[in-house]
């Protein structure tokens, strides 16, 4: 599974401009809520919008993490600027393709003034006719090996994923791995206002951001490079919690040890 990196929550709380239920938690009507802050290993992140736009997401204390965001004309994000504690600044410029569908993302490092611009990693997104996106390409600046998502459906759902790295020297596929994917019943009160791809997500969990329907496993099977062999299952469950039909909290189990992946409050008019 992929790796929870800041930037990708960053751009994951972009989707999280969700609605308030005053029924029951799975009839997810849409009220008038929007995320105030979120919380993810034990830090705390304050969430600034204008309207239904997040222009600003930032550590609130012990932490100089600074995220702010620029949309287009069409309300989409084109790009952002990420300060961080360690590894000084980032810019993601965002490129969209005539359906505005998400095309291609790509990652720099800078310096404060963004007058320096330094290749770090892009990632390239195909659709099917339906504009699902089927297939994920993380080419980072090692050139030699990208890493590959492939996604299937059924019923508007993703049911596997296909995932592995491609060498084009070697010319070989390693580090495979398929991936089934079971839901619950409730609906995702998450995303409502739009669709990014997996790798701006938490982990690898592009499902919970981008189904009708919450996830509740996802089952890795890890192949050898050269057959259908599975060298290892890894299973992820995940359990929610919820005030008015809004998720405030998600917690991946797997082998049996818990982690919370993220907390979230809302402010409800």
């Amino acid at each position: 599974m992929k790796k929870l990196t800041f930037s990708g929550l960053a751009i994951a709380l972009l989707t999280l401009i969700s609605s308030c239920s005053k029924d029951k938690e799975n009839d997810n009507v849409i009220g008038d809520c929007l995320i105030e802050s979120v919380t993810i290993d034990d830090a705390k992140y304050a969430v600034s919008m204008n309207g239904n736009q997040i222009t600003k997401l930032e550590v609130a204390t012990g932490s100089k993490e600074l995220i702010t965001y620029n949309y287009n004309a069409n309300n989409l994000l084109v790009s952002q600027v990420h300060k961080t504690d360690d590894y000084g600044y980032y810019f993601d410029t965002l490129i969209y393709n005539s359906q505005n569908k998400l095309i291609k993302y790509i990652s720099y490092q800078t310096n404060a003034a963004g007058t320096t611009r330094t290749f770090d990693n892009q990632y390239v997104l195909e659709y099917n006719a339906a504009g699902q996106i089927i297939k994920e390409t993380d080419s980072t600046s090692h050139e030699k090996d990208i890493d590959i998502y492939e996604y299937t459906y059924k019923d508007n759902k993703i049911t596997s994923i296909y995932s592995y790295t491609y060498n084009h020297t070697t010319k070989k596929h390693t580090e495979r791995a398929k991936s089934t994917v079971e839901y619950i019943n409730n609906k995702n009160n998450l995303l409502k206002y739009y669709q990014l791809p997996s790798f701006v997500f938490i982990g690898s969990f592009y499902e919970v951001f981008n189904t009708e329907y919450l996830i509740s496993k996802v089952t890795d099977n890890v192949l050898e490079d050269d057959s259908e062999t599975v060298l290892q299952t890894i299973i992820g469950e995940y359990k929610y919690t919820f005030d008015q039909g809004n998720v405030t909290s998600i917690t991946e189990i797997e082998d049996g040890s818990p982690s919370k992946i993220i907390d979230l409050t809302y402010k409800c008019n």
